[in-house]
């Protein structure tokens, strides 16, 4: 119990504290000073437990979904925590299974982890009050509304800490060797992003493999079999923008499927923007453009087109009705036209002039 109020007045605030009844109103006229006072009330009149408010460099996360998703969204978060080397401590909030209370110090990713926690929200389809970011949590030693006592993670002393050390102020030789040196000065940046998008080769337009048109229309969680990294967003939109180079489509069209997409597919691009997501786009044009080069010669020809098709069998019917000085010529441009057509995959295709 020592180790648990040390970690609570490194995670709290002094100040702040007021009681809740279990119902989960606030107990009017139970206005505690400091934690000890709000703790002392616990189990006078209609105070059944206490709420602090974190300190600036502390960020809570309160996952009330219950079962298997709010278990799902708390293994989510804290892996996102953990691939960023955060402090965090999540314990269970005793309101039953799935209920959790994730303690993190985000450092410079409080923004990001904010919008993580958003985009889980969003792919298990949860609400606010089942899944949020907050500044205010019940402290570690505190009990349960309804349940009483709650369970505490083992790893409490190692937690206190490695708390420690992501808390202690840089050294008096740190501070004074940052004010001496100046701020380099920045050049003022344009937005982020590259110049332009890449255009692939042409490549026969044909539909997604059924996993990615699973994960465009249904989300994150269709597309489970083929998500490496749950606790990313990047290499799962990187790996279904590479799709949709594969299947022929061109940036605007790939932009237009991201923008229409499921809530939870290409939340990050969608998120950051066009101009951000040129990145992959340009990285997947890249890479697939550079395998394509390297076996299309090898590749037997692509299947004729519908159209062209039906265009050999026209000029077959008539070619010998045309000008008898030109017709022959015209035949052969024809048919070159035609393979260039079956060759891009295309009925429309830009024809050099040569």
């Amino acid at each position: 119990m020592a180790i648990c109020r040390q970690l609570d007045e490194l995670l709290f605030a002094p100040a702040g504290w007021f009681c809740i009844d279990a119902s989960n109103r606030r107990v009017p006229g139970a206005t505690p000073g400091t934690l000890d006072q709000a703790l002392a009330l616990i189990g006078h009149t209609a105070v059944a437990t206490v709420v602090g408010q974190l300190r600036p460099e502390a960020l809570g996360v309160d996952i009330d979904a219950g079962g298997e998703l709010g278990t799902e969204a708390a293994t989510a978060i804290a892996a996102w925590c953990a691939a960023r080397g955060l402090w965090h401590l999540q314990r269970a909030s005793g309101g039953g299974e799935g209920r959790w209370h994730l303690f993190v110090v985000p450092g410079v990713h409080a923004e990001d982890l904010v919008d993580h926690v958003a985009a889980v929200r969003r792919e298990l389809r949860l609400t606010a009050r089942q899944l949020d970011a907050r500044r205010q949590l019940r402290p570690l030693c505190a009990p349960h509304r309804r349940t009483g006592a709650a369970a505490l993670p083992a790893e409490l002393a190692e937690a206190a800490v490695a708390l420690r050390e992501v808390l202690q102020p840089p050294s008096g030789r740190v501070m004074a060797r940052r004010r001496a040196t100046p701020p380099p000065s920045r050049p003022a940046t344009a937005p982020s992003g590259p110049e332009g998008p890449l255009t692939p080769l042409r490549r026969q337009r044909r539909e997604l493999p059924p996993v990615w048109a699973a994960y465009l229309a249904r989300g994150r969680r269709a597309a489970a079999a083929v998500d490496r990294d749950p606790g990313s967003r990047s290499q799962l939109e990187l790996e279904a923008t590479c799709q949709l180079v594969l299947a022929g489509y061109s940036e605007p069209e790939a932009w237009a499927a991201i923008a229409s997409a499921h809530s939870t597919a290409f939340a990050k691009a969608r998120s950051r923007g066009r101009r951000w997501w040129w990145h992959t786009w340009n990285r997947c044009v890249h890479d697939c453009d550079t395998w394509l080069r390297a076996h299309r010669v090898d590749s037997p020809p692509s299947d004729p087109l519908p159209a062209t098709e039906r265009a050999r069998a026209e000029l077959a019917a008539h070619w010998r009705n045309w000008p008898t000085r030109t017709r022959h010529t015209d035949v052969e441009i024809y048919t070159v036209v035609l393979a260039r057509m079956d060759r891009t995959g295309a009925a429309a295709t830009a024809i050099p002039q040569r």
